[in-house]
């Protein structure tokens, strides 16, 4: 999605790579290992090599994990820690609701099993937050001024139910 012209061998690349269609280094190493070009190894650390700028490097970077769900929310906390606003936290769905009030008691351990599900393109059940980092929608909203899913938005203020972002264009 909205590649730039230089970066559609990487593209290529990173698709490969979530079609498990990259070949193993060698015959020795376990199934999941590839061959990363040189040019995506970080010797340092990754996050101050990669957001060395803090907030603007936000608007023009992105790690990708495409396998690894527990450490790109590492990664997520820890470039989040670096911005200077302080941090809010946000819950998913907190309560059962039914068409009828008594059947809610059906349900005495749904949270604690709604809490644990994380599907795949959606966040985990707390999110924190700080303004000036960056959200990803997940819906379709106005599709004609470029709200559509998968636009990536600068949280601007956080409020108790409400988060408000803008777009951002990239050149």
């Amino acid at each position: 999605m909205r590649v730039q012209q230089d970066q559609q061998q990487f593209s290529k690349w990173v698709l490969k790579l979530g079609n498990g269609q990259l070949l193993k280094v060698c015959d020795d190493a376990p199934p999941e290992t590839v061959d990363i070009p040189t040019e995506c190894l970080v010797s340092d650390n990754i996050i101050d090599t990669v957001f060395a700028d803090l907030p603007s490097a936000l608007t023009t970077t992105v790690l990708l994990t495409p396998k690894m769900k527990h450490h790109f929310m590492a990664l997520n906390n820890h470039v989040l820690a670096r911005l200077e606003d302080e941090k809010r936290l946000y819950l998913s769905v907190d309560r059962v609701i039914c068409d009828i009030r008594e059947k809610e008691q059906n349900y005495p351990r749904a949270l604690e099993f709604i809490y644990s599900l994380t599907p795949s393109g959606l966040p985990e059940h707390s999110l924190y937050l700080k303004v000036g980092c960056i959200i990803i929608l997940l819906r379709n909203l106005d599709l004609r001024n470029g709200l559509c899913n998968g636009t990536r938005l600068i949280v601007r203020h956080l409020h108790n139910h409400v988060i408000d972002a803008e777009s951002h264009s990239y050149t």
